[in-house]
């Protein structure tokens, strides 16, 4: 296998995988409020799979010989994303032990970090999504993102301090996280389509 093919396995079987881990840790922190040790490492699961995801589909693009720069950006927008996150959802974490339901400066707290990494998620997204219109791999998931990120972004804004769903609007942050899950079922499909040496297929 020479490098190239070598390379791509690497980013598709590292997309596959950590993209369905972020996406499992997801519904987990959502759906689970306790014990709260447990529920803290799985939101550092999440972060964790989301940055190394990211950094998987900026190799993966820059196998397919992508522009390094836009790629770059975007997946250090979402290691931030998935910074912000993991902090936000200790906070929420810390504040509910001392204060449940917490007063309104306390929830001030975690909705400003809820809306930094909504915006940062954004902006990966909006990147990926730019640089996958000249990808052979992932271009039918171009437009997609493009709409969902600037859509996140738009509704983060307009309801700031507050967040989309706490300001009675739809928090349309799990549509995101969906987008992502698909493009690791792409990865996987790859794979298990050409076990050996992946070629890049036609649009």
């Amino acid at each position: 296998m020479d490098s190239k093919a070598s390379d791509t396995r690497a980013a598709l079987l590292e997309i596959a995988v950590f993209g369905s881990a972020a996406t499992l840790a997801y519904v987990l922190v959502v759906a689970l409020s306790e014990p709260m040790g447990l529920v803290a490492l799985i939101a550092f699961v999440f972060a964790a799979s989301l940055s190394v995801g990211s950094v998987a589909i900026w190799r993966l693009l820059a196998v397919e010989g992508a522009p390094d720069l836009l790629p770059m950006l975007s997946a250090g927008s979402n290691v931030i994303a998935a910074a912000l996150f993991l902090a936000m959802a200790l906070v929420q974490i810390a504040i509910k032990d001392v204060a449940d339901p917490p007063d309104d400066s306390l929830r001030a707290v975690y909705w400003g970090l809820d809306v930094a990494w909504d915006l940062y998620l954004s902006a990966g997204t909006l990147g990926f999504a730019v640089a996958f219109l000249r990808s052979t791999w992932l271009r039918r998931w171009a437009l997609p993102g493009i709409v969902l990120a600037a859509t996140l972004a738009a509704l983060n804004l307009a309801t700031f301090p507050e967040p989309p769903a706490s300001a009675g609007l739809v928090d349309i942050g799990p549509l995101v996280g969906l987008w992502y899950f698909t493009l690791s079922i792409r990865a996987i499909v790859i794979l298990r389509a050409q076990p050996g040496t992946p070629s890049v297929p036609g649009p």
